[in-house]
């Protein structure tokens, strides 16, 4: 729940994304008149997305204006089996891809994810100290191909949200409009990516799962690695909730709003008791 960060350096179809058959407004219509800035995406290279048919939603459809993220099963593997490893304390870690844009929208996609281990950590709060970010540069040296393009965290039995102090490892670490961040609860089984919007880190309604090409023929089903329920709060900014939320989709109705002031509380009380212990010695 809390994160704290310590850097020292910074036979199928054809059909595709952005090329879709989606109304307007869905994230798939090149035509829909988008407000990312030239500067978000022609910064990064042109990609081509991979068919939608090669993918799995889960959630609903990203709006035009958020990041596209696409998760290889071979990362959301490693992120289970870290997220699974201790559901006492929280975990962390870092993702690696390759972002780019198509039909003036950014993809992201996450080929690996790469634990970060660390003695700093606890029921409610993850830190990235300098040494964790020295052994994940080790780590990421192993895929010279690839670039950090957000983190991973769990909240074991908490629910999943962005609290202060994960906007605050967001804004200083990951500034990129490219960079995400995935929250997991891994005792509630639910999970959802967040990322920049209008300035903001919010939550991205879905996200695709991409299916390996030998993972069958296509009169099977594939078979998805997570089938985490995609949490939004209702205290972020998100479109109006339908009477028929896509499968997977949970609205939350604020009980989990407290979570994200904890730390204020904590703080508070913390500096209330050491006050009136002073006082004492004082008298």
């Amino acid at each position: 729940m809390t994160s704290s960060y310590t850097d020292p350096e910074q036979g199928k179809s054809e059909r595709e994304f952005g090329n879709s058959p989606y109304p307007s407004g869905s994230g798939f219509d090149p035509e829909h008149d988008l407000r990312v800035a030239d500067a978000q995406y022609l910064m990064l290279p042109q990609g081509r997305p991979p068919r939608q048919d090669d993918c799995l939603l889960h959630g609903a459809l990203p709006d035009a204006e958020d990041v596209n993220v696409v998760v290889s099963q071979q990362a959301l593997k490693q992120i289970v089996a870290h997220c699974h490893s201790n559901t006492r304390v929280e975990l962390g870690g870092v993702l690696l891809g390759r972002p780019y844009h198509n039909n003036r929208q950014i993809f992201v996609e996450v080929e690996v994810a790469i634990p970060a281990i660390t003695t700093d950590n606890g029921p409610v709060h993850f830190t990235f100290t300098a040494d964790v970010w020295a052994q994940i540069h080790v780590d990421c040296s192993q895929y010279p191909d690839l670039e950090i393009v957000g983190w991973f965290h769990t909240h074991p039995d908490l629910g999943v949200f962005y609290s202060a102090d994960d906007e605050v490892v967001h804004a200083a670490a990951f500034t990129q409009p490219y960079h995400v961040g995935l929250v997991v609860d891994p005792l509630r089984n639910q999970g959802s990516f967040f990322a920049w919007r209008d300035g903001v880190v919010q939550p991205i309604p879905g996200f695709y799962e991409l299916i390996p090409a030998e993972a069958g023929n296509e009169h099977e089903v594939p078979r998805a690695i997570v089938d985490w329920e995609i949490v939004i709060d209702k205290s972020w900014f998100m479109p109006t909730r339908s009477e028929n939320p896509a499968p997977g989709l949970v609205y939350q109705d604020g009980d989990l709003a407290i979570h994200p002031m904890l730390p204020l509380v904590v703080s508070t009380l913390a500096l209330l008791l050491a006050s009136i212990a002073l006082y004492v010695a004082l008298k």
